[in-house]
């Protein structure tokens, strides 16, 4: 019996991390890719000084030394190349520290359930690396209401960060299973609770055939 790892992705916004929590609660040991940038970000002076070399000093909060998120989120998102050349830098950094997690949890007895959510799955093929992948799916104008609302982004700044990622419709095509977030939260959970469920299978032994 292995352990069954699986991606969790959606468009930003669209709810994939209330569906990594919601997971969590139910017992699934999940990584959250944004939880792992974030500590490399605080914890880790060489990666300060190598982003700063980058994009300039800017960047870094000079209260704390350390990177200001958005900051260097607004210079990104407007400028496909500075994007790209983060990604490149940070990306492999991550997947190295995730791949660690998933080793530490795939250690664990009983086996969990381990969900990878990252919001990049598609549009960078990450999601071939595991047994499938769950699409969060949401309304346009839900999650530009969100990420306003969490993040006091203007309606540019929104639609700048929606153009980033790859279309509800090409994350569908790779989607092995679909939360449709669109309603209340307790709809969305009891969709999370069954495929749960149904995820869980991998992990129980079948019975002995009768001989």
């Amino acid at each position: 019996m292995k352990s069954r790892v699986v991606g969790l992705t959606g468009g930003i916004g669209s709810g994939k991390s209330t569906v990594g929590r919601m997971l969590e609660s139910l017992g699934a040991h999940v990584i959250d890719a944004d939880r792992i940038a974030h500590n490399l970000y605080d914890s880790d002076p060489d990666l300060t000084d190598e982003l700063q070399g980058l994009f300039g000093k800017d960047i870094v909060d000079p209260e704390s030394g350390k990177i200001d998120r958005k900051a260097l989120g607004s210079l990104v998102f407007a400028d496909p190349e500075k994007r790209e050349r983060l990604e490149s830098y940070l990306h492999p950094k991550i997947r190295e520290r995730i791949q660690r997690e998933i080793d530490s949890a795939k250690s664990k007895s009983p086996l969990p359930l381990i969900v990878v959510e990252a919001a990049l799955m598609v549009e960078t093929g990450y999601y071939k690396n595991f047994d499938g992948l769950i699409v969060v799916k949401a309304e346009p104008h839900d999650q530009k209401a969100r990420i306003s609302k969490r993040d006091g982004a203007t309606e540019d700044e929104v639609s700048r960060r929606m153009a980033t990622q790859a279309s509800l419709s090409e994350k569908l095509k790779e989607a092995t299973w679909v939360i449709d977030n669109s309603g209340t939260l307790e709809e969305t959970r009891k969709q999370v609770e069954r495929l749960y469920e149904t995820l869980k299978v991998s992990f129980v032994p079948s019975a002995p055939k009768a001989r």
